[in-house]
């Protein structure tokens, strides 16, 4: 018997008011999708622990037997390694990060600003941030991997 999870990690996604308060999901066409479901079985699993909501990374992990609470390394070295931005071999400490937005006028940050940035402009607060950190005096590299909507687009200096 062969087994296939399907994960669509993000498919559940957010209302959105142009869409008739709909997420995508609803509104999209998925005659594959559709087929998939009336065939295959479905259920729902505790993926770590009742009192933890996975995130994508460590609710991957674990549903392909990988307890995240013992082999987690983090969202940047997987995003790294994934990537193929860490050479191997290589000793690094790498960190997923999203570009932020200060809001002066409510005092909050708008953690989203690279879902508002084309291509150019992700590449030139990248340019920006890589030309401005210097950590020569610990002997550290800084590289700079900037990509936006999953659209991952290496950006070494």
């Amino acid at each position: 018997m062969k087994i296939y999870m399907i994960i669509l990690d993000g498919a559940a996604d957010r209302k959105i008011e142009i869409l008739g308060n709909r997420t995508p999901l609803q509104v999209a066409n998925t005659p594959s999708l559709d087929t998939l479901v009336k065939r295959g079985k479905q259920t729902l699993i505790t993926v770590i622990d009742d009192n933890i909501t996975p995130e994508s990374d460590s609710g991957s992990m674990a549903l392909l037997s990988y307890n995240p609470k013992t082999y987690y390394p983090g969202r940047g070295t997987l995003e790294g390694l994934g990537t193929g931005f860490i050479p191997e071999g290589y000793n690094y400490v790498a960190f997923r990060v999203n570009f932020a937005s200060y809001d002066e006028k409510s005092g909050t940050l708008d953690r989203r600003t690279a879902r508002g940035l084309g291509e150019e402009e992700l590449q030139a607060l990248a340019k920006d941030i890589t030309e401005n950190v210097d950590l020569s005096k610990f002997n550290v590299d800084f590289k700079l991997l900037a990509f936006g909507h999953h659209n991952m687009k290496e950006y070494i200096l």
